[in-house]
Order: C-alpha cells, then structure tokens, then sequence
C-alpha cells in the first residue's frame, strides 16, 4: 500500500494551480522583500505574512464553495490539523482577558494567519512533488549569498552608521545576523532529510545540504547552531532505527556515538572559524567570572521577566501580545531582587520579546496555550514515525519521515533561545516544512 497519492494523481482544479502558486510565492517573497525607513525588514516582512494568509484564506474558501476543497474531512481526521485551529482558539479565549485590545488583536491575527499559511501549503502538498521543498532554497541561496558577500566585505547594498560594528552589518535581507540564521535552520534541516532520504539527485541534495549549513555556520548564532546540530542526531538516530529494531545497548550506544561526533565536528569548527572560534572564547570567559547574564547575552533579565509574568497569570498568562507591554513594570521587580541584573548591557532596553518562545508562550497565554504549542512540535515529530501497517512508502514519504521529527526538535531548541514564532520569514518556513511533512506521511492505512 503507497503511503500517499502520487503527485498528479489528482486532477487539479485551476483554484489548486493558484493555491500552489500562491503558497510558493509566499515562500520566495517573503524572507527577500524589504523597503527603506526606519524599519526595513520586519514590518514589511510582518505586513506580507498576514497578507499572504488573507490570499491563501480566500483560496481555501473559494476551493470549498466550488466543491473542490484543498482540506478534506478525511485530512481533519488523518492529520492533527485541528491543533493550530485549537491555537486560534485559546488566542481569542486570552484576548478577552486582555487589557490592551489591540495588541490582542494583532496577535490573534498573527496565530490565525499562520493557522492559515500551514493548512493552505499543507492542502497543497497533498498534490504535489518536490517543489515544495527545492523551492525554498532559492531565497535562502540569496540569503546566505548576501550574508557572505556582506562577511567578506565585498559588496553590501545597504547604507549603516559609520560607527556601527562591521559584524553588526552581515544581516542577508532580514535585518539581524541572528534573524538569518532563524531563516536558514529549517531550510538547512530539509536539505539534511533530502540527502539522507532521495535517492534520486542525491548530489544535488548532498550540495543544498553541505551549502546551507555553511551558511548557517557563518552566521556564528549560538542557538541556531546548536538547534542545527539537535537535528542532526535526531535525523541520525532516525536512520539507525530505519535499519531495524536495534536493542536498547546498542541503541544507546549509537545514539552516545551520534551526540559524541555532532560534538567533535562542531568543536573543529569552532576552532578553525574565527568569527565562531572569538564568540565561543567570549561566552567561556564570561561563564568563568560567573556573569551568566552575560553569557545570555543580556537575555536574564528578559527570561526571568516572562517566568514573573506566567506565576502571576497561569491560566491566560498577561494576554496575546502583552509581553513588551508588562515587561518594564515586571524588570523593575525582578531587578530588585536580583540586583546582579542592574549591570546588564541590556539594562536600558524594553524587550519587546523575551528571546524564548518557551517562556514567551507560558507568558502572554498560559498554560494551556504552552500545551497547544507542546502538543504541535509533538505531534510533528511522530510523523517520523511508521505505522506497522503501512508496507511500502513512496519518496515523498521516507523524505517526510525524515523532516519530521528533525525539524520539530531544531524549533524546540531554537525556541529556547530565540523567537522565531515571532519572525515573518523564519515561521513561515517552518510551517511551510511542517505542513509538507504532514500532508507526505498521511497514509492510506489511516481508519476513514
């Protein structure tokens, strides 16, 4: 039994070609429009994201009036699709509990529009072959392309301050080192499953795969990298159980010997690239005088913050998009009882968010919004799993096997020291990806 239809055997009504075009360009334009101001990168790119969903919202709709729907009661049950519906859900449970509607409003419209983005890209992927995936390398070759020639001084489109650091100005077309690094992660987790998975183009995927890391690499982001190297065990662990049904020892043993490499290889990374080589002797020489803070990048106060908040508010946390607006009352009482923090180098600045999705989340939703977001990664990381029943697996599906779980634990990880739920480009392909991988792994096997 093939565990998902062929690409093209299903007749495409001409609303499927546009949701197909649509759901591509949403890929390709956002992580490369910007504009000129104040803002150049985020804004515009928050701005497209929404916009792109409405699109993709009126596809879905139309599809469904015609009777040619993209989402099928069958992939309701099939696939957990009902899990980002459920965070729109709480989203607008919290708003009411909200003091500032319309920075409420804003959030419920960033959850509901990338609800949206993933159940257009996944009723499009149902249908279709590898394009979804090898389209997302083009804008991140221009990315990563930029960013280079931004590193090695060679060419930079964009005009800074003339006392601005020349590190400060490496940032591709997002605006931060750190945000292209958020953008390239899961790109560069895709182009790992490729390799491992396709057999056909291997060299191809073998390329994407050695080009995208070394792009990562060469942004020298910390927790990019270790989300990267988090994906690389789980994708190697998931390959020693493709092998067969290893004992526990040997298991554990693979799995010690996975971890052990990912180590060596970043270590000798570490040490023959300079940029990474000075980042990683500035973090040990913090951590040894014990300014952790310091060794967060001024993030403690931030992390802390959002705990205050979710103690205060465990149920509907301080409400959706609250954080930057609770945070300077809440720093005031963490920086008393912790007056270590007053020396922080971002003493002065008011976090808009708190560098960690985790605490973020548990912040400004609760509880249960922390579960909705627990319960999503989870249920990505179990498409990686067979069921018994399912006998052969198209391509499609052994390459979405082995995203799955790789790229849900790359955003776990990423998300501890980071925000990408927050980031127009990095979360649109992140959800671009995961609807891929589920729509790949639903199998025929499934109860109808």
């Amino acid at each position: 039994m093939c565990a998902v239809p062929a690409p093209g055997a299903t007749s495409r009504h001409p609303l499927h070609a546009a949701a197909f075009v649509a759901v591509l360009a949403t890929a390709v334009l956002l992580p490369v429009v910007f504009t000129h101001g104040l803002d150049s990168f985020r804004l515009i790119k928050d701005t497209a994201f929404v916009l792109a969903a409405i699109v993709l919202g009126a596809l879905l709709l139309l599809a469904a009036v015609w009777g040619t729907p993209l989402l099928t009661r069958r992939d309701v049950r099939r696939a957990p699709l009902w899990l980002p519906l459920l965070a729109v859900v709480w989203t607008a449970i919290a708003f009411f509990g909200a003091s500032h509607r319309f920075r409420a409003t804003t959030s419920l419209i960033w959850v509901a529009a990338a609800a949206v983005i993933f159940l257009a890209a996944y009723g499009v992927a149902k249908e279709r072959g590898f394009s979804m995936i090898w389209t997302l390398f083009l804008p991140a070759a221009v990315n990563g392309g930029l960013f280079a020639l931004q590193a090695l001084s060679i060419w930079n489109p964009f005009v800074f301050p003339i006392d601005m650091p020349p590190e400060s100005r490496n940032i591709g077309l997002m605006g931060n080192s750190s945000f292209v690094a958020m953008y390239l992660l899961p790109i560069a987790v895709a182009a790992l499953a490729l390799a491992s998975a396709r057999r056909q183009q291997r060299a191809l995927s073998i390329a994407a795969a050695v080009l995208s890391g070394a792009a990562l690499i060469a942004t020298t982001a910390i927790t990019a990298l270790v989300a990267y190297g988090a994906a690389v065990v789980t994708l190697a662990y998931l390959a020693v159980r493709r092998r067969g049904r290893p004992t526990a020892g040997r298991l554990a043993l693979a799995i010690a010997a996975i971890v052990a490499a990912v180590a060596i290889l970043f270590t000798v990374v570490a040490m023959t690239y300079a940029p990474l080589r000075h980042r990683m002797q500035l973090i040990r020489e913090m951590a040894v005088h014990g300014r952790f803070d310091r060794v967060l990048t001024g993030r403690g106060t931030a992390y802390l913050t959002a705990i205050a908040m979710f103690r205060d508010n465990p149920l509907l946390g301080v409400g959706p998009g609250h954080y930057g607006a609770y945070y300077y009352d809440y720093k005031i009482r963490i920086e008393d009882r912790y007056p270590s923090l007053i020396d922080s180098p971002t003493r002065s600045l008011n976090f808009g968010e708190a560098h960690n999705d985790h605490l973020q989340t548990l912040a400004v939703s609760g509880l249960p919004g922390y579960a909705i977001f627990v319960a999503c990664l989870v249920a990505l990381a179990l498409r990686s799993h067979r069921p018994r029943d399912v006998v052969e697996v198209d391509e499609r599906g052994e390459v979405a096997r082995a995203l799955a779980a790789p790229l849900a634990v790359s955003f776990a990880v990423a998300a501890l020291g980071h925000f990408p739920l927050e980031l127009a480009a990095s979360l649109a392909a992140f959800l671009h990806l995961a609807a891929v991988a589920c729509a790949w792994t639903n199998t025929n096997a499934d109860p109808s």
